[in-house]
């Protein structure tokens, strides 16, 4: 898993690549930055960092869980809160 800028602008999106090998597969479409992804450790979700203009600029800075299986995207402070169903 890793995030990229593949268009040269300050924006990422993160991407998936197969075990088995294969074209990476892009999970987030975001015109800002989503950036500093991690799985969770029974490999089913993965946390990461958005917002929506420059990364350097952290302030708008939020939190977000994909659910790799569903592929649903929540703010991880709904799961914190209990409102997440995952």
């Amino acid at each position: 898993m890793y995030s990229s800028d593949e268009n040269g602008l300050e924006s990422a999106n993160l991407f998936i690549i197969p075990v088995l090998g294969g074209d990476p597969i892009r999970i987030t479409f975001h015109d800002g930055y989503d950036g500093a992804p991690s799985w969770s450790p029974d490999g089913t979700k993965i946390a990461f960092e958005s917002f929506p203009g420059d990364p350097d600029d952290s302030s708008g800075t939020s939190i977000w869980i994909i659910d790799v299986s569903w592929k649903n995207i929540i703010p991880a402070y709904l799961i914190l809160l209990g409102d997440g169903a995952m």
